[in-house]
């Protein structure tokens, strides 16, 4: 940050017990504490992120560090492990928490946050509301579980995976219907050859490869061609992301390998009926 100019930052007004409520990492330094509730009033706790900022070797070295704040002259006292506030398509920004003293948390205090315990949360959300109602009623009580919140961030990410999905199993199926009709016509026009074959001795297992191998052929070339294009674009999907997975090429050739057994089992099953049939029919074939 640049020295003798104002940086707005992500701010977040704390009691001492929201450190273990939300389960906060603490890198260097202390949390608030009510023991300390005058010296915290001009104190700081500020992320990892805002820590490198001014000392990237050891964010802990920001610990002592002074802030000119509209609240004063006040010192970092902590360093947090970074944490995302932010949906994951963004980077972790700094982030500062400073303490709400008592005689201001009309002011400060918007939201409650609560450790529930496993079971009915109706009786302390009941509780809750009693406290709040008794304590302001500038804000109207109103409440959402967390992890509710965090599925809803997601939401249109889980809707187009869902969507992708039923496309993709829809894709398949109509590419399978295509490849049985198109070897049900080529061995429609290979009657005559299947029957001379199998009368000079021919198996099913080598008309069979005979019949499905131009298919398979395809079917590989195209999944060779495939698989380059989705590596780009799957890639290019997760640069919206600032926390992605790594891309592994295994995925891609698992999917293929996936892709022939399919079309494998589909043009089989045509070509192994035409295999079977009577040769001395095969060959009054017209």
């Amino acid at each position: 940050m640049e020295q003798g100019k104002w940086t707005y930052l992500p701010a977040l007004y704390v009691t001492p017990d929201f450190k273990d409520v939300m389960d906060i990492e603490l890198l260097a330094g202390r949390w608030f504490s009510r023991e300390f509730s005058g010296d915290d009033s001009l104190s700081v706790i500020v992320n990892e992120t805002f820590a490198r900022q001014t000392h990237p070797d050891d964010p802990a070295k920001a610990i002592g560090d002074r802030m000119d704040t509209p609240h004063g002259d006040e010192r970092v006292i902590g360093v947090t492990k970074d944490f995302s506030f932010d949906p994951l398509f963004k980077a972790v920004q700094p982030f500062v928490f400073d303490m709400c003293q008592p005689d201001d948390t009309h002011q400060w205090i918007q939201y409650l946050y609560l450790r529930l315990e496993s079971g009915d949360p109706a009786p302390v959300i009941a509780a809750a509301k009693e406290k709040w109602n008794a304590r302001t009623t500038d804000f109207p009580f109103e409440y959402q579980f967390l992890d509710e919140q965090l599925d809803g961030q997601y939401e249109a990410q889980g809707r187009l995976a869902k969507l992708i999905g039923i496309f993709s199993l829809l894709a398949v199926f109509i590419a399978c219907l295509g490849l049985f009709a198109l070897a049900s016509w080529t061995a429609e026009k290979r009657t005559r050859e299947i029957g001379i074959r199998k009368v000079m001795g021919a198996d099913t297992v080598r008309i069979t490869y005979l019949v499905t191998r131009d298919f398979l052929l395809l079917v590989f070339v195209g999944a060779v061609v495939a698989m380059p294009l989705a590596w780009f674009g799957v890639g290019r999907w997760l640069e919206n992301f600032a926390f992605r997975t790594a891309i592994e090429p295994l995925v891609f050739i698992l999917a293929a390998l996936v892709v022939l057994m399919i079309a494998t089992f589909t043009v089989s099953f045509r070509a192994v009926r035409a295999a079977q049939t009577d040769p001395v029919r095969a060959l009054r074939h017209e």
